[in-house]
């Protein structure tokens, strides 16, 4: 563990950042807020295939230390495991994200969060109450869950995204394998995007045309919504991924993390060299042929 990362983490007596300066208070201060001064936001966006405009930023949290060393979440999400801070960080980013929409009406965020989220018993509470008013409209704020947080806490989870759909927020599946979450707790989840995992982007490579592997994306688009392939770092990935009519990309291919949330649609330079005999399937049947995880 970086033991000069570990000792720049404090506690300051009250939060940093406001929804609008001119209030006494923030009302989305927490008991011990993080010091948010070594906080920063840098973004990665997704994109919608074929046209390829900005579906939303994904958020991707960084520290910077006081000689300008930039952390990333492996480094120091163990450090504020360790000082019990990580209960705050949802909230935090949450709260820095809605500032981020207030002053930027084109931007659309999605937010990874913690498995501890759930022991936050009122933050869909407070969310609400910020939504309200900031006058936000909740479909620019996209909230992101790892396959293996949700299916360990099921019931849990099924609630909260229940919630957080209640409030017109939208909600992502991240890294999903099809191996955590049994076919029946799918088709319960009301999720609007599922971001797959890096084991499913090795197989759509290896082989695009796999009918086995063509049948489960249809059927996840089926249950779940949109499919979303990241890691896009070639060519050849985007090229299959446009053939297989998935529905939206992110990757180093297309835009690299960068402190600037990116609004613009994406150029794609290999368009006219991607062929124009596409395979003949859809992804878009929906159709239900017993997709089994």
């Amino acid at each position: 563990m970086n033991s000069k990362l570990h000792s720049s983490v404090s506690i300051p007596q009250s939060q940093k950042s406001n929804i609008n300066s001119s209030q006494p208070q923030n009302p989305r201060q927490t008991q011990q807020p993080l010091d948010v001064g070594e906080f920063e936001f840098w973004y990665q966006p997704t994109y919608q295939v074929r046209s390829y405009n900005v579906l939303h930023n994904e958020v991707l949290l960084r520290w910077r230390d006081r000689p300008g060393k930039v952390y990333l979440p492996d480094e120091f999400i163990p450090v504020l495991a360790e000082m019990g801070l990580l209960y705050h960080l949802d909230r935090y980013v949450i709260s820095k994200g809605i500032d981020r929409l207030v002053s930027q009406p084109q931007l659309y965020l999605s937010i990874n969060l913690s498995p501890l989220v759930f022991e936050d018993y009122t933050l869909i509470e407070d969310l609400d109450s910020w939504l309200s008013e900031t006058q936000i409209d909740p479909k620019r704020l996209c909230f992101e869950l790892t396959e293996l947080t949700i299916a360990e806490q099921f019931i849990t989870a099924l609630n909260f995204i229940q919630n957080l759909r209640n409030l017109g927020c939208l909600v992502v599946i991240d890294n999903f394998t099809g191996k955590e979450l049994t076919l029946s707790q799918c088709q319960q989840l009301p999720v609007n995007l599922v971001k797959l995992d890096r084991q499913f982007l090795k197989s759509i490579k290896a082989n695009p045309e796999n009918v086995a592997l063509v049948k489960q994306l249809r059927e996840i688009k089926s249950i779940m919504g949109q499919v979303v392939v990241k890691y896009v770092e070639d060519e050849q990935t985007l090229e299959c991924v446009e053939q297989m009519n998935l529905d939206a990309v992110q990757g180093n291919l297309l835009q690299l993390p960068d402190e600037t949330p990116q609004l613009q649609t994406w150029v794609n330079p290999f368009l006219e060299e991607l062929p124009y005999n596409y395979l003949e399937f859809t992804l878009g049947d929906r159709s239900s042929s017993g997709l089994k995880f």
